[in-house]
């Protein structure tokens, strides 16, 4: 878009492009470093945002900035707060797990000791038993296999 009386921003923006361009100095390759000293240098912020230079925010963006600070200030207390109740919480159910667990127990029919014996002298026999049978029974065949085998 032309004006009246002569080009556009856009118009003599497109113009110093091509001028640079023909001279080998691109707008992409000019160095803004001479623009700032090292002194005026200030690292972004901690969200990773742009870098800029002392002294050259608008007080809008710094304002913007100081909330956003607040913010997160606030979400970390409150993430602290979570945190804090999470352990108290896991501490209260470490405990009523135990006590669950005496009362569960103390819920559970025991059996009579002598019932008790009892079951353990079946159970003992039993091994006994089994035990005897697989001893009889490998040295059974092992002197079979000895007198086919002579060694």
């Amino acid at each position: 878009m032309a004006k009246k009386g002569g080009h556009s921003e856009y118009e003599k923006y497109e113009e110093e492009l091509d001028g640079s361009e023909a001279e080998g100095n691109s707008a992409a390759d000019k160095d803004y470093s001479e623009d700032y000293s090292e002194d005026d240098y200030e690292g972004g912020d901690e969200d990773n945002e742009a870098v800029s230079y002392k002294g050259k925010r608008t007080p809008e963006e710094k304002a913007a900035l100081r909330e956003k600070r607040k913010a997160r200030k606030a979400e970390k207390a409150e993430l602290k707060k979570k945190q804090i109740a999470e352990e108290e919480r896991s501490k209260k159910s470490i405990l009523r797990f135990f006590r669950e667990c005496v009362s569960e127990c103390k819920k559970v029919v025991w059996s009579p000791k002598k019932d008790v014996f009892n079951n353990t002298v079946i159970v003992l026999t039993t091994i006994v038993v089994a035990a005897m049978f697989i001893f009889g029974v490998d040295t059974l065949l092992g002197a079979l296999f000895g007198l086919m085998y002579k060694t």
